[in-house]
């Protein structure tokens, strides 16, 4: 028997970024696994975890993580401009389509209500 995976195309996000006088920047992030692997070396978060991305929600986290999703399609955007181009209201947004796109499936289940009785046995049949 033949195991087959097949590997799909990373999923990208635009960011345009407005600048002052109407200028505008149009960036390409990508969250690949160089970019995983540079944002566990920037910021010690695995962001192959729930736990990981719950830790996003610092001013610094956040635009290391875009910095370092930029670096396959545009490697050219430095730190700096990052931090100048995100805006704050954003935040909550660009962090959720992240996790949205990178892994669909904890998005997911991070949406759905946590279960009100926490010790309730999944099959109401069993008792202990």
């Amino acid at each position: 028997m033949e195991n087959v995976i097949q590997s799909a195309v990373t999923p990208t996000l635009k960011i345009i970024v407005e600048k002052e006088l109407g200028a505008r920047a149009e960036w390409t992030l990508c969250l690949d696994y160089r970019a995983l692997a540079l944002i566990e070396k920037e910021t010690g978060l695995d962001l192959k975890t729930p736990k990981g991305w719950d830790a996003l929600t610092t001013s610094t986290n956040l635009p290391t993580v875009v910095w370092c999703g930029l670096r396959r399609y545009s490697p050219e955007v430095t730190k700096e401009e990052v931090l100048d181009g995100l805006n704050p209201e954003a935040h909550h947004i660009l962090r959720a389509k992240l996790l949205e796109m990178t892994y669909p499936d904890v998005a997911e289940a991070l949406k759905r209500p946590a279960d009100p009785r926490p010790n309730a046995s999944a099959d109401p049949q069993k008792t202990a």
